[in-house]
């Protein structure tokens, strides 16, 4: 700094400055020098407020004069009712336009500049609909109908009439009863043994599988009397042909079925063999097979009771363990003239008591020392249905 300078600067900063409240400084050099301060600061923040593009003020900070329809007063409100009255306009589907102010740019047959002048051109030239009715339709095809016109009017299906056969072409060929199809152009539909799908092919297939005519199919083919009551059909080889039999005795026909009568006492038939139960109950109607003699005989359970029950028909030997002091009861379905036995025992070394219901007749002995080790075999006769002989004889101890 030279000295003339350095004076000058002296002298600034002895010149006194009356501070304000935005410069807070007493002398007129560090004022000076404030303010200069103030400025380039001031000068950078215009400069960055200029060169702000994305937020330098708030829309609504932005005063906007009221003109025309607008009535907002800064730029925010002023685009929002903006943007209210376009999206209005555009939501109105009956007036957002009168006709005459859309303009047209015209087209073939059509002079009119607007959508309005379009539309009255177009009425003058319209066809009514009182003219285009389907009769209206139907006479103006019919000037033009007829062979070589291109309508499928004059065709079925897109065919002219040579393509079809006439009624009577129909009429021969239903009446033709010697060759109006070749078998092979039937079709057949596969069924039971036969593969073949024409019939042409099934008849092919029958010819092979058919059984050969022989003597014996002529002589039954020749049956052909009716003999006037069911009849099967049976070689007779005394005569050597076939013949008609018909069931006679216990046999008979009903419907397909030959039938076998039940043998009795004056006719011969079936006879079904008896079980073991049916031996018992002397079952009328059935045979007994020698066999039956053992499994019949085999000894049959009673159920322990204070009276315990003896069904004759149910058993021919019998046995019964007791366990308390009983009464065999009466026997039910007695026949007379035949045996039963009954093989009595106890269930432990206690002695139990055994007497007997009021059909057994004649000296009865009652038993009071049946247990485990000791039991007695009863042998009971059926005299009548209600008349019962039992004798006892000790089997076992």
């Amino acid at each position: 700094m030279s000295i003339r300078s350095k004076l000058e600067t002296d002298r600034a900063t002895r010149v006194p400055f009356g501070k304000t409240a935005d410069i807070p400084e007493t002398d007129v050099q560090r004022a000076i020098e404030a303010v200069y301060a103030a400025v380039e600061a001031l000068t950078a923040a215009v400069a960055a407020h200029l060169a702000d593009a994305v937020d330098a003020h708030d829309a609504s900070a932005i005063s906007v004069v009221p003109a025309g329809s607008l009535a907002a007063t800064d730029a925010q409100a002023a685009l929002v009712e903006i943007l209210g009255d376009i999206e209005a306009h555009i939501a109105d589907a009956t007036a957002a336009h009168a006709a005459a102010a859309i303009s047209y740019d015209g087209g073939t047959g059509i002079s009119a500049t607007t959508v309005e002048g379009a539309i009255d051109e177009l009425a003058t030239e319209k066809l009514d609909v009182s003219a285009y009715t389907a009769a209206d339709v139907l006479a103006k095809l019919l000037t033009v109908d007829g062979a070589g016109s291109g309508l499928d009017a004059d065709l079925l299906d897109g065919q002219s009439s040579a393509f079809y056969a006439t009624a009577s072409s129909v009429s021969d060929h239903l009446a033709d009863a010697s060759d109006a199809h070749d078998a092979s152009a039937i079709s057949f539909s596969p069924a039971g043994n036969i593969a073949a799908t024409d019939v042409q092919a099934a008849i092919a297939e029958l010819d092979t599988e058919k059984q050969p005519l022989d003597e014996l199919l002529t002589e039954i083919a020749a049956l052909s009397t009716d003999p006037n009551a069911d009849s099967g059909v049976f070689f007779d080889d005394s005569a050597g042909n076939v013949a008609y039999w018909t069931p006679t005795g216990a046999l008979s026909f009903s419907g397909i079925n030959l039938l076998v009568a039940s043998a009795s006492d004056s006719n011969v038939g079936v006879v079904e063999g008896a079980t073991d139960a049916e031996v018992r109950a002397a079952t009328a109607d059935k045979f007994m097979d020698a066999a039956l003699l053992e499994s019949a005989s085999a000894l049959v359970a009673l159920s322990d009771a204070a009276t315990i029950a003896v069904d004759w028909d149910s058993g021919i030997n019998f046995s019964v363990q007791i366990t308390a002091n009983r009464v065999l009861g009466n026997p039910t379905n007695g026949q007379p003239g035949t045996w039963r036995t009954v093989y009595v025992f106890g269930n432990d070394g206690t002695d139990r008591t055994l007497t007997f219901g009021n059909q057994y007749a004649g000296e009865l002995s009652t038993l009071t020392d049946i247990d485990s080790g000791r039991a007695y075999l009863l042998m009971i006769m059926c005299l009548t249905s209600s008349h019962f002989v039992v004798s006892a004889k000790r089997a076992l101890g």
